[in-house]
């Protein structure tokens, strides 16, 4: 990419096409969400089986985001390895999913379910 063409995006003269997002988005191993500002996760660790048996909805993206934000304000100070700080996120995403599945299954409607 040419350096005057990001500065005008970084400077809002140029507008990227959704195309030139896409891979900027995979450049930077983030979702596009992240790369707009839609959400504060980077790259959202979702488990493949929550996703095979529910669609992610805006609302479960939000409730994930507002999640680890406050599990993040435990993680604050640097006595934790960066390392060890990952595991931990990746172990609270997954009980957070596992949450999410056992609430739909009892209270969620049948159209949240992917067909089969």
């Amino acid at each position: 990419m040419v350096l005057s063409i990001l500065s005008q995006y970084e400077t809002n003269q140029r507008i990227p096409s959704d195309e030139i997002k896409i891979k900027l988005a995979d450049f930077f191993n983030c979702s596009l969400d992240y790369l707009l500002g839609r959400t504060n996760i980077c790259n959202p660790y979702i488990p493949k089986e929550y996703t095979e048996k529910h669609k992610i909805t805006k609302r479960d993206l939000m409730q994930y985001d507002d999640f680890i934000r406050q599990a993040g304000i435990f993680f604050m100070n640097d006595e934790v390895a960066e390392e060890d700080k990952e595991k931990l996120f990746r172990d609270i995403s997954e009980l957070f999913w596992k949450a999410k599945d056992m609430n739909k299954k009892k209270y969620g409607r049948k159209k949240n379910e992917k067909t089969e």
